[in-house]
């Protein structure tokens, strides 16, 4: 599931990496760190939920979402159980609506990625 010249692949991941209590820490800096250098891909987008949008859609668990060589979408869930690819259209159309319902919640883009640098480079 690669994305071509034009696509982009488009991943949820709630609650990672989260913040500690402590201000300025991160339990996942590696990963704050790798999502600074990834944003500045062109056709990465990175997006922060910030905590003040309380209950939202997404919440419900991890997913991506992408295009086959051939453009037809698929989508790929993770639970607690296991991991499962998704080619139904209509339940992929559903991972669709999820990925709206969340980036109408998201920070822009420029912020998040300004977010994320700031709580890196306090660490």
């Amino acid at each position: 599931m690669r994305g071509g010249s034009g696509e982009f692949l488009r991943s949820w991941r709630p609650g990672w990496p989260r913040p500690r209590n402590r201000p300025g820490r991160w339990s996942c800096g590696w990963a704050a760190r790798r999502w600074c250098s990834t944003a500045t891909r062109p056709r990465v987008l990175i997006h922060v939920v910030p905590a003040t949008a309380g209950l939202h859609l997404g919440q419900s668990g991890a997913f991506v979402l992408a295009s086959l060589p051939d453009g037809d979408p698929v989508g790929y869930l993770d639970d607690q159980l296991a991991g499962r690819v998704v080619l139904d259209s209509e339940h992929v159309a559903a991972l669709e609506r999820t990925w709206e319902a969340v980036r109408a919640e998201a920070l822009p883009r420029a912020h998040s990625r300004d977010l994320i640098r700031k709580l890196v480079d306090e660490r």
